[in-house]
């Protein structure tokens, strides 16, 4: 439907354009082609031409026959006002639409000139036969802006407002249009212009590949350095790991001999109580023996120890002889006598004291001297440290030293060994392009052999199209005159049909009337049949058909109807005598 309405509408362009170019040359007197509208008043001369020579244009002269921005401007802003005072709204939108040659706008825009022109002129020739008109002008007096105003009964516009409105509507479109200098320059510029855009890209290309090379060199020096730093840390960090543990082993050590002298002094000092543990002991035990050996010499003196009576030497009692043949007291006075002399226990007991003192003072002169090693020991163990530490380092700048020389060793190898790939790769390069010169005269060979037989298919397959298209155009050929012979067998038909219903009606109406058909009704139906319309009374050129109910047909109309067709079974014709062994032949065939 769509399809159809768009169909409809450019039939109906056609169709509006077709009338404008007609009343153009015809009525109006336009001598110029108008092969197309909007090409035609694109410029605005035609416009004017066409008001000039309705008598409404005074300024005609003044129009300019080309299509350049001045002369656009020139004539649409003379046409302005002319239009304004018909009624026909010309605006810059509208104005910028037929330069630009818009479909249909310039179309529409004469259609709307034409009705303007012809209601002007109508109200004119109205009011020449009923107003005053008439007594100031002719019948053949072309009309003007001037009597189309006064006969529509317009008010005068002022001359100050014209001339604004003008004026305005130049500016406009003047804003609206590019001045013709600016395409000049910019025609006279382009090739300058687009050397400057290239070159503006070429610089942002050249810039845009230096950042990048830069930035790609920044990372690989980045690696490098990062790299270096990394093998440095890595063998600082190792390095201290062994100072750590060579450190922490010292110390382990150190801890062991210190926890080695701590017990050998604690074995001394033990061996020392169990010594004096032992002397207290044996003190005791000899103690001990010696009141066993007192009592059992005590009993001794007595007969019986168990029996004999207690002895009261406080009563004036005598002891009782010993048996052992000594006196007690004597014995007594023999232990007294024998125990040493409390100035001498004095005096011993003050050596045992100074000895234990002067043993303290020993052991604290030994442990400061401990002490005094030990922190020896710690000092030149912090100075072996520092003095690693700085053999380490200096280990660590010769070792960077090394390898920046082994590093720039390395790099002048990789050098040598890449010009030397280099000059590989131009040998292989050499070898390679006479190689692909070689595959290349050897394919342009079989493609020339591969584009003859290509081209000896192509051409008998173009034969092969030819001859088919000939034939086409031949049938179609046929067909078209089969058509042509069939519209004008149509035609005649038609025609005949025509007569003989326009000589029915006049026999008809001799017979009715007894008179002959009237001229003017003979030459309205003379007309109808010239104009090829229906005649009222025409007869019918075709017959209604009758619909009828749809034949029911069985299997066994179908299987007769073969047979008939075939000419078998029942509808067989009659057979010679001579000829029935070959008929018979003729039949299995047929049924085979």
């Amino acid at each position: 439907a769509r399809g159809r309405r768009s169909r409809a509408a450019r039939a109906s362009d056609r169709t509006m354009a077709e009338l404008l170019r007609r009343w153009l040359h015809e009525d109006v007197g336009v001598r110029r082609p108008l092969d197309s509208l909007e090409k035609s008043f694109a410029s605005g001369f035609l416009f004017g031409e066409v008001m000039a020579r309705c008598n409404l244009q005074p300024d005609f002269g003044k129009f300019v026959d080309k299509n350049t921005p001045d002369a656009r401007i020139n004539n649409f802003t003379r046409l302005q006002p002319t239009l304004g005072k018909l009624g026909v709204h010309l605006d810059t939108k509208t104005v910028t639409a037929v330069v630009r040659e818009e479909k249909g706008v310039a179309a529409r825009l004469v259609y709307a000139m034409k009705s303007a022109l012809s209601s002007t002129l109508r109200d004119v020739t109205l009011a020449k036969t009923t107003s005053t008109l008439a007594r100031t002008t002719t019948v053949h007096t072309r009309p003007t802006t001037h009597i189309a105003n006064a006969v529509r009964g317009k008010t005068h516009i002022p001359e100050a407002f014209g001339e604004m409105e003008t004026r305005l509507f130049e500016r406009k479109f003047r804003e609206e249009t590019t001045p013709p200098n600016e395409v000049f320059v910019n025609a006279h510029l382009a090739k300058f212009t687009a050397e400057g855009l290239r070159q503006e890209n070429s610089n942002l290309n050249k810039t845009l590949r230096s950042r990048v090379d830069r930035m790609d060199t920044l990372a690989k020096q980045r690696s490098l350095v990062l790299n270096e730093f990394n093998t440095a840390r890595e063998r600082k960090a190792m390095a201290t790991a062994s100072e750590h543990a060579r450190h922490a082993g010292v110390m382990e050590e150190r801890r062991a001999v210190e926890r080695r002298e701590l017990e050998i002094e604690e074995a001394v000092a033990e061996k020392d109580r169990l010594r004096r543990v032992a002397m207290n002991l044996d003190a005791k035990a000899e103690a001990l023996t010696g009141i066993d050996a007192f009592e059992a010499n005590l009993v001794k003196l007595g007969a019986d120890a168990d029996n004999a009576p207690a002895l009261d030497f406080s009563k004036g009692a005598k002891a009782p002889k010993p048996t052992t043949g000594l006196d007690p007291l004597a014995t007594l006075s023999s232990l007294q006598k024998s125990l040493p002399r409390p100035h001498v226990l004095e005096r011993e007991g003050d050596a045992y004291v100074s000895k234990v003192k002067a043993r303290a003072a020993e052991e604290l002169a030994s442990r400061k001297e401990r002490e005094r090693r030990r922190h020896k020991l710690l000092e030149r163990e912090r100075k072996q440290i520092a003095d690693a530490e700085e053999r380490r380092r200096r280990d660590d700048v010769f070792e960077t030293l090394a390898a920046r020389s082994r590093q720039e060793t390395r790099v002048a190898e990789r050098l040598k060994a890449l010009e030397l790939e280099r000059e590989t790769m131009r040998d292989h390069r050499a070898v390679r392009d006479k190689q692909y010169e070689d595959q290349r005269e050897a394919d342009l060979a079989a493609a020339l052999r591969l584009e003859s037989k290509l081209s000896a298919l192509r051409r008998s397959e173009y034969r092969a199209i030819a001859e088919q298209r000939a034939a086409d155009i031949e049938a179609a050929r046929l067909r078209r005159e089969e058509e042509r012979v069939a519209d004008v067998t149509s035609h005649c038909e038609h025609l005949a049909y025509a007569i003989a219903s326009l000589a029915a009606r006049c026999a008809e109406y001799r017979e009715a009337t007894d008179a002959t058909v009237p001229r003017k009704e003979y030459r309205e139906w003379s007309g109808l049949i010239v104009k090829d319309l229906p005649l009222p009374f025409q007869l019918p050129e075709t017959e209604e058909t009758v619909a009828e109910d749809p034949i029911h047909v069985t299997a066994f109309d179908e299987a007769t109807c073969a047979d008939y067709v075939r000419g078998i079974g029942d509808w067989a014709p009659p057979r010679p005598p001579e000829k029935e062994e070959e008929e018979e032949d003729g039949d299995g065939e047929e049924k085979a």
